[in-house]
């Protein structure tokens, strides 16, 4: 998973970058699911993530919302170096500004995709107090 090239981006090669992963790699078990990963994304890009089954998008997503922590590599957000990638919790994260929508199949079909993207979740996994979708 690598940025877009200048050439294929409409983002200038001055735009600050906001995320930066270098070398990342995290492993469960015997599954490599991300092997010296590297991605960068500048201020103002949306970015989709797409890819087979298993590939490593979530893994990823996890990292980056500091979620999960990387095995190796380093993670710089918002100018921040991340001590190895390590120690960034969910809530830093939110504070710096990311925000990751994961695949979620069980949405209200009732609300609009903003209103399923502020749904409060009582004692989500790995959120205290509660989450919110999409953060």
């Amino acid at each position: 998973m690598l940025p877009l090239t200048e050439e294929q981006s409409d983002m200038p090669a001055t735009a600050e970058q906001v995320i930066s992963i270098d070398h990342v790699a995290k492993t469960y078990g015997e599954t490599r699911a991300l092997v010296d990963t590297t991605f960068a994304a500048a201020s103002g890009e949306v970015i989709g993530l797409i890819g087979h089954n298993g590939a490593g998008k979530s893994t990823l997503m996890r990292i980056i919302a500091g979620i999960t922590d990387p095995d190796e590599g380093a993670l710089v957000i918002a100018g921040e170096p991340i001590a190895g990638g390590r120690g960034l919790s969910p809530r830093r994260a939110t504070e710096l500004g990311i925000r990751v929508v994961h695949q979620e199949l069980s949405l209200c079909a009732n609300l609009r995709v903003y209103e399923n993207l502020v749904i409060r979740y009582p004692g989500g996994a790995g959120r205290a107090g509660g989450g919110t979708a999409g953060l």
